[in-house]
């Protein structure tokens, strides 16, 4: 007689998605480690969330401006009499009173721009349905909320998990 093989029954995989945009990491990090420090089994993934295409373009022509004002600060006597254009008598005349204008435009640039690339959202889903979004709750989920949200959702509750104290540093000297 063949022995008939018992199929094991596999355990629901129990995930966590966070659905982000890059601005948020640190509050995600902050979020898995917590969720994995009281759930060991509980899979936490990451999904980052791309801003709109029109968003995109705007941080595009953000930067080609940001690149032509910085060039042309540092080196625009050269590149206006290269091109044949009269030097502007309120043109800066020497690179020590240009090159703070220049880092200055530089660094707006760059905060502009990245402000473009971020979505903005942020939604947590639990095995595929969202328990929290941004959009509707125009806030992040502090942690006692996702905590209550998670195991409203059927997350085993754990003693404590609401705490933020539980997960605070521990001074080992005292």
């Amino acid at each position: 007689k063949k022995k008939k093989k018992k199929k094991k029954v596999s355990e629901e995989e129990i995930t966590v998605t966070f659905q982000h945009c890059r601005s948020y990491k640190g509050k995600i990090l902050f979020y898995k480690t917590r969720l994995q420090q009281l759930h060991p089994k509980l899979t936490v993934t990451e999904e980052i969330i791309a801003a709109a295409p029109k968003y995109r373009m705007v941080a595009q022509l953000v930067t080609g401006l940001q690149y032509t004002v910085t060039g042309l600060i540092v080196g625009g006597d050269a590149i206006l009499q290269a091109a044949g254009v009269p030097v502007p008598p309120w043109w800066p005349k020497s690179l020590v009173q240009s090159a703070p204008t220049a880092v200055f435009i530089y660094m707006m640039g760059s905060s502009i721009n990245d402000y473009f690339h971020q979505s903005h959202e942020l939604e947590v889903l639990y095995k595929g349905k969202t328990i929290w979004s941004k959009k509707t709750e125009n806030r992040l989920p502090s942690w006692p909320e996702l905590i209550t949200k998670l195991e409203d959702a059927g997350l085993p509750a754990v003693v404590g998990s609401e705490d933020e104290e539980t997960f605070a540093p521990q001074n080992k000297d005292k």
